[in-house]
Formats: C-alpha cells, sequence, structure tokens
C-alpha cells in the first residue's frame, strides 16, 4: 500500500512541475528573438516587475514576473528593507511607473510557486513537491526572509516528503537532503544522509552549489 502510494504521489509531483514549468516556460519562449523575456503575471494590477537572471550565462534573463510591491513587503522583511530604504528599486521607473527588482540565479519554478503562495494564487500551488524543487524553494525563502509567510506550505510539502520518502543510493538527492536535513535540524537524517555520501562518493562530494555551510562542505 505504501509502494504504490509513493508511485502515486511521485507520478503527481513530476506531472505537476512539469506542467509548472510549461507553464512558466510559455510565457518566455520568445525570449531568443526579442532580446527579452514576456511576462509573467502573477498579480495583473502588480506595481512591481522581478526579473531574473542566471549570472552563469552572462547575465542572460530567464523570467520577468508582474507582483505586488505590497505583498512582497507583507511576506518578505528583505523586501520590506529594500522599499524602505531608499535603494534604486523603491523608486518607480519613469518609462512605465512600477518598480523594477533584480532576482538572481533562483530557480524559475521555484520563484514560480512562491510568488504565487505570498499572492494566494492558491489554485497555482502545487499540493506535493519534489526533494529538488523544495531545496530550491527553501534557497529562495531563506534569501528574501519569508519564513513566516512561507511556513504553512513548506511545513506541509515537509511532511509529504518525510511521509515518502524512498530508499535511494547515491545520488545528487542525498546532497538535497543533506541540505533539509540541517535546515530543519534533523541530525538523524541528516547522519543518514552524510553517511551515504560519505560512504559511497569516489572524491569529492558534488554540494551542487547550495549554501552549505564551510564545516559541512569540508566533511
Amino acid at each position: 500500500m505504501h509502494t504504490s502510494r509513493l508511485g502515486e504521489q511521485t507520478e503527481s509531483i513530476t506531472s505537476r512541475e512539469n506542467f509548472l514549468r510549461t507553464r512558466a516556460n510559455k510565457f518566455f519562449l520568445s525570449a531568443d528573438m526579442a532580446g527579452i523575456s514576456e511576462l509573467i503575471t502573477i498579480d495583473p494590477r502588480g506595481d512591481t516587475v522581478i526579473t531574473l537572471t542566471k549570472s552563469g550565462n552572462y547575465g542572460e534573463e530567464v523570467a520577468r514576473f508582474l507582483v505586488s510591491s505590497y505583498q512582497l513587503r507583507s511576506a518578505s522583511s528583505y523586501f520590506d528593507s529594500m522599499f524602505q530604504g531608499g535603494f534604486n528599486e523603491a523608486t518607480p521607473s519613469e518609462t512605465d511607473g512600477k518598480f523594477h527588482v533584480g532576482a538572481h540565479n533562483f530557480d524559475v519554478t521555484a520563484m514560480t510557486v512562491v510568488l504565487n503562495v505570498i499572492h494566494s494564487q492558491v489554485r497555482d500551488v502545487p499540493r506535493f513537491v519534489s526533494v529538488k524543487l523544495y531545496t530550491d524553494i527553501v534557497i529562495l525563502v531563506d534569501y528574501y526572509q519569508m519564513d513566516v509567510a512561507m511556513s504553512f506550505h513548506t511545513d506541509t510539502w515537509l511532511k509529504e516528503l518525510y511521509d515518502f520518502q524512498a530508499p535511494i543510493p547515491y545520488c545528487t538527492d542525498n546532497v538535497r537532503w543533506l541540505l533539509l536535513a540541517w535546515k530543519k535540524r534533523d541530525w538523524q537524517l541528516f547522519e543518514t544522509r552524510a553517511v551515504v555520501l560519505m560512504t559511497k562518493t569516489h572524491g569529492e562530494i558534488d554540494f551542487l552549489g547550495l549554501p552549505f555551510p564551510p564545516d559541512i562542505m569540508g566533511m
């Protein structure tokens, strides 16, 4: 029964994440031709444009999101401080009258999910997420200091992940689980995943560029 339900949930997660990525991708298929990505509208009445870029691709623009500065400030102390601090982002553009904020090296699907959550776009928020997407979301939430606003969803997703952990050999998911265990101070899970990584890795462990502290990366 557990195995059957795990298979059904895995299929559901994969299907949902593929849908989210396809939905995000359709907004910027013309990027190569136009030189700028199309706008993903989170809030049709939004006053802020977040531009997501990947510095590894020479500052390539990945996506733009139309959002509400009020919702950003309500959910994130990072954005609240930014809009109050006299930064360039706190001044509306003379061109379109909107605030423009840059974001760098975050996963586009994770960004879409988080922005949908804080804008209460419930129908666009997945019930289940994979460990990869969860890790990408946690990184983004930590950076923008959205722990409180996202806590219900992150706790719910994490419980589902814990309940349906599949025994897995050495693979990159072990590194992601190690990060989650460290973030959640689950030292039993941390030890389990660390042992797998240390005993099954030939050479140095690839930490996937995830934000581990130096003492863990040196293990």
